[in-house]
């Protein structure tokens, strides 16, 4: 299970690193908003691990609270 973990985290980085070799920011000014891929990345990493941390201290509580 965890290889799996582990390749689906490296095909997004790959994935990310590609598409950054290749972006162009918007023409003009501030654009539509798009952050560059690996901005994207990093900040869904970041969310994901919040959201896990957050996942694991609630099941803790849970636990306490009941066991």
């Amino acid at each position: 299970m965890n290889i799996v973990f582990l390749l689906i985290v490296l095909v997004a980085f790959l994935t990310a690193a590609w598409h950054q070799i290749q972006y162009a920011p918007p023409q003009g000014g501030k654009g539509d908003g798009a952050a560059a891929p690996m901005a994207a990345v990093s900040e869904a990493v970041v969310e994901s691990a919040g959201g896990a941390v957050e996942l694991a201290t609630e099941r803790d509580g849970a636990g306490r609270a009941f066991g």
